[in-house]
């Protein structure tokens, strides 16, 4: 175990504690941050979590929790490297945004402009396809069948350009007519699109004349200090990474991923995992980006100051509210969604309030990089498994106000009381116990909640267990800030095994307002496993 603490990446690590310290008299104690993350890690097996706290003024707080390597023990920190995923449309969208400033294209233009072959929607050859089309997510370019088994382990023997043109191309090696696009015109829709963000970093190499990572390592990697970022591993040597990891939830594509030899490993917890190979796509604008907690969230200091970064302005203040402001019309959009921007979106937190930025999720990470300007508050969070990790949201924006933010922000918006304990700008806190006599249990099964609080698990993976008491009764009790709108559903840990109603039915969620101390004592019927003539 000492040898693991000499290491680059584990000095660096205490020396980013060092600077979370400093950055105030008296470090904060996020316990009830500490105590879910580990709660998460145990319920849905996650090797590693690094998370980082910022606001403009600088870091405010890091951490990083399990392993960023279960065989030799090596502990996770914000100095771990590995795939973000995702994350890595937010930097293309920078760049595409700096070229413009740069005057060297226009996002209103077609795509066509900027490349050396031509591409079109075929239901709709005659519509022109623009940069910001592409951008928002509204050009009708699709997830073609071919991207979802294109990652390599090591770097990637197609060229962006190569990957480009065998995808966009009729008769190229990716082409596929109705998979590759929507059957509806350039802006009339939305569909999420990583084959888009890939064309994007053609468009980047086209317009600056650079390779999409020399241009990115150029104007934003160096300049915003993030010397462990690279698109691919840009000549790296990848054993010097994070290990990532899975366990067989999606075994098409993790099979191709397996690191070589023997990728069963154990953790000190008895957890098996599939340890896989640092891997890579030729759609490098979408993905494929290797980064740690630390660097991204000098990225977001930069965004939290308008663009500016050490006194110099990396990127436009006006691109910066292009990124992050809405471009996309809500009808078209998801409900995981609250708005839509440019390389990014806003996801509501649980106290009605929205964060913007991007999560990422690919085989072995799961990711995401947030803030809200009102609160001055942003959060980087990377895990070395693919596991949902969205209900950390709200717990990390939550315990990062109340440690960190401004109560003065309550006033201009009272929502952020909820996440207060000033006193004077606090909400009240009221207890709500959730009480539940289950109809009968498979023996070993317990009964939970989830629902849209944090405190209830968010909608995320198995929610929130009871505890098991003297007489038989599944209870627990939970301090939710006066005037919450709960709306959860009783499981047995999963949507498969959810209560029914008498005549089978799936009920609808159950809603409460909190005004006072409360108990709730629930009856379900059956559940929906259980009960022959469920129907939804």
């Amino acid at each position: 175990m000492g040898e693991h603490h000499q290491n680059p990446r584990a000095r660096l690590s205490c020396l980013l504690l060092l600077v979370c310290h400093l950055a105030h008299a008296v470090p904060k104690d996020l316990a009830e941050l500490d105590a879910y993350i580990e709660f998460k890690r145990a319920r849905d097996r996650l090797p590693g979590v690094a998370v980082s706290i910022v606001s403009d003024r600088g870091m405010l707080w890091c951490k990083g929790y399990g392993y960023e390597n279960v065989e030799t023990l090596a502990p996770m920190s914000t100095a771990s490297v590995f795939c973000v995923a995702s994350i890595a449309k937010s930097i293309t969208a920078a760049a595409v945004l700096l070229l413009e400033e740069q005057g060297k294209l226009a996002i209103d233009r077609s795509v066509n402009d900027y490349l050396p072959f031509r591409i079109s929607n075929p239901a709709f050859p005659g519509v022109a396809i623009t940069i910001e089309q592409v951008l928002c997510h509204t050009s009708s370019i699709s997830n073609g069948p071919s991207l979802w088994r294109n990652y390599r382990c090591g770097e990637h023997p197609m060229s962006l350009d190569q990957w480009a043109q065998a995808y966009f191309l009729p008769g190229g090696e990716s082409w596929d007519s109705t998979g590759n696009f929507e059957q509806w015109a350039p802006g009339e829709g939305f569909q999420y699109s990583n084959a888009g963000y890939g064309l994007l970093a053609c468009v980047v190499e086209r317009a600056s004349g650079l390779p999409f990572d020399e241009y990115c390592r150029t104007h934003f990697f160096e300049p915003l200090g993030m010397p462990a970022t690279s698109f691919g591993f840009s000549g790296r040597d990848p054993s010097a990474f994070a290990d990532m990891y899975a366990r067989g939830d999606d075994w098409g594509l993790e099979r191709d991923l397996a690191a070589a030899g023997d990728s069963v490993v154990e953790s000190p917890e008895g957890e098996r995992f599939i340890r896989l190979c640092h891997y890579s796509s030729p759609a490098r604008g979408a993905g494929d980006l290797y980064s740690s907690a630390a660097d991204l969230s000098r990225f977001l200091m930069m965004v939290l100051n308008r663009g500016v970064s050490d006194g110099k302005q990396v990127l436009a203040e006006e691109s910066i509210q292009t990124m992050f402001s809405p471009h996309v019309d809500r009808a078209f959009l998801p409900g995981a969604f609250v708005d839509f921007g440019v390389g990014g979106y806003a996801m509501a937190l649980d106290n009605g309030e929205a964060v913007w930025g991007h999560t990422g999720a690919d085989p072995g990470t799961s990711t995401f990089m947030l803030y809200n300007a009102d609160a001055d508050l942003g959060a980087v969070v990377l895990a070395n498994r693919f596991v949902d990790i969205r209900d950390l949201i709200p717990w990390v924006f939550a315990e990062g106000f109340r440690s960190f933010g401004d109560a003065r922000i309550v006033a201009a918006r009272p929502a952020w009381a909820s996440y207060s304990d000033t006193p004077g700008f606090a909400a009240k806190r009221r207890t709500v116990t959730i009480r539940v006599v289950p109809p009968s249990l498979p023996s070993g099964d317990a009964v939970y909640v989830n629902g849209n609080h944090r405190y209830l698990g968010a909608w995320v993976t198995k929610g929130i267990p009871l505890i098991l008491q003297a007489d038989s009764v599944w209870e627990r009790a939970f301090v939710l800030p006066e005037s919450t709108m709960l709306a959860f559903k009783v499981t047995r840990g999963s949507w498969a095994t959810q209560e029914v109603s008498v005549d089978g039915s799936i009920p609808e969620q159950r809603t409460f307002i909190v005004t006072a101390d409360t108990t709730l004592d629930l009856s379900p019927a059956g559940w929906q496993d259980t009960c022959a003539s469920s129907k939804p």
